[in-house]
């Protein structure tokens, strides 16, 4: 990333949710201008949470980015240089094999792959050659539990993607990360069986963070954040 952050802008997918707001505040707290792509208009409490957040509304689990949310993307990216992208955003899904639809796998593709490849489409000829683009993807794509089979489907396909993807962002001089994590603290795992022993969301942010400024001569491709009990 820039040296120079105040002319540096990041975009941050899932930006409402706990991961992406965590990663959003600590961001801004670092001096970078920071854009979060929702999927449905940011209500009157999120602004005023995050009242230095600018919005991007774009359901990229549903379709390609048609030409003016490029366009609006661009004009919020503005004169800065959009350093860092980091997808925060997914759709969990906890249901037994057997129960399971064609349309719950569609719906965890849509709301998993299909929403990475949209914003990595989206930004991937707008970020600043030496930036990054971070993708919070799951153990579940190495290690998927017996209820998250659709889940863990989709998010293997992420890291298939992703691999795919190494050679693009290499001739643009970019980062392209897949981050396997475990368990988060975050509203998705409440209620889950040790939540206090998950990965905290301020730890997390970090660490994405860290892994977004990590190296001019070296590529990072997949990378395993896991907690401590296991």
């Amino acid at each position: 990333m820039l040296a120079d952050k105040k002319n540096a802008c990041v975009v941050i997918s899932g930006a409402s949710g706990a991961i992406g707001g965590s990663l959003a505040s600590l961001l801004l707290s670092k001096g970078y201008s920071v854009i979060g792509i929702s999927r449905s208009t940011p209500s009157q409490e999120m602004r005023l949470q995050s009242p230095d957040v600018s919005w991007l509304v774009y359901d990229s689990s549903l379709c390609n980015a048609e030409a003016y949310v490029v366009d609006e993307l661009t004009q919020l990216i503005g004169s800065k240089s959009l350093m860092g992208v980091f997808h925060c955003s997914g759709r969990h899904s906890n249901s037994s094999p057997m129960d399971l639809t064609h349309r719950d796998y569609l719906d965890s593709i849509e709301g998993n792959l299909f929403s990475t490849i949209n914003v990595v489409t989206l930004t991937l000829d707008l970020v600043r050659s030496g930036g990054s683009i971070i993708v919070l993807n799951s153990q579940a794509a190495v290690s998927a539990s017996a209820n998250e089979i659709a889940y863990g489907v989709a998010k293997r396909a992420v890291s298939s993607y992703i691999d795919g993807m190494q050679i693009e962002a290499t001739k643009r001089g970019l980062q392209i990360v897949n981050v396997l994590c475990g368990a988060v603290q975050s509203s998705m795992a409440k209620g889950r069986p040790g939540y206090d022993k998950f990965i905290s969301l301020s730890e997390l942010s970090e660490v994405l963070y860290s892994l977004s400024i990590a190296g001019k001569s070296l590529r990072l491709k997949d990378v395993e954040v896991l907690r401590r009990c296991y």
